[in-house]
C-alpha cells in the first residue's frame, strides 16, 4: 500500500495505519479528507512492517520521507504480527513506551478489550461500518493528535524554562518578578 504524505505543514497529523484491508484504508482516507482534516497517513499493510517503520530499519531510515508519527492506528487482526504483538513490542521500547496507539477492530469480543488495555494501549475502537462513522472517527482522532502535540509543545516549554542558560554561568538563579 502507498504512502500518501504530503507536505501538510506542522498541523498536520502524522499518522501510521497498520492495516491488510485496502477497502479500510480506502475508507480512513476518504474519510480524512472529508472531514478536512490535514493528515499525513503513512501506510504498512502488517505489524512487521509496522515495526520495521517505528524502528527506522530499510526503507523507512529516512525520517522526513518517514517521520516519527503522532499516532499509530493499528488493526488487531494482521498477518505475521497482530496488532496485540506489535502493540506489546512497543511498549517494551523506551522509545515509544509513550507512543499513542488505538487499536481498530472489526471484533466487540471483551476479552479482545481487556487485552488491549493490559498491553497499554490508548484506545480500542470497533471499525465503523458507514462512511459517517468513520468520519465521526477521524475527526476523534484528529482530536487526539491536536492534544499530543499541545503536550508537547508544553513539555518543551517546561524544559526550556527548566534548563539552565549556559550564559548565566556563575550566576545565581532568581524568581521572576510577579
Amino acid at each position: 500500500m502507498k504512502d500518501e504524505s504530503r507536505n501538510l505543514g506542522a498541523n498536520a497529523d502524522v499518522i501510521l495505519l497498520a492495516e491488510d484491508s485496502e477497502a479500510d484504508v480506502f475508507l480512513l482516507r476518504r474519510s480524512f479528507e472529508e472531514a478536512h482534516i490535514p493528515v499525513s497517513l503513512h501506510v504498512v499493510k502488517d505489524g512487521v512492517e509496522a515495526m520495521a517503520y517505528l524502528q527506522g530499519d530499510g526503507k523507512y531510515a529516512n525520517r522526513e520521507e518517514y517521520p516519527i508519527p503522532d499516532l499509530l492506528l493499528i488493526d488487531l487482526k494482521m498477518p505475521r504480527l497482530n496488532g496485540f504483538d506489535v502493540l506489546a513490542l512497543i511498549r517494551g521500547q523506551p522509545g515509544f513506551s509513550d507512543l499513542q496507539v488505538v487499536m481498530l477492530t472489526s471484533s466487540d469480543y471483551r476479552r479482545d478489550a481487556q487485552m488491549a488495555d493490559a498491553l497499554g494501549v490508548t484506545s480500542f475502537v470497533i471499525k465503523p461500518v458507514d462512511p459517517e462513522g468513520s468520519v465521526a472517527l477521524t475527526k476523534s482522532i484528529h482530536d487526539l493528535c491536536v492534544s499530543i502535540r499541545k503536550k508537547r509543545q508544553t513539555s518543551k516549554r517546561s524544559e526550556q524554562r527548566t534548563s539552565p542558560n549556559p550564559s548565566r554561568k556563575g550566576k545565581k538563579w532568581s524568581k521572576r518578578p510577579t
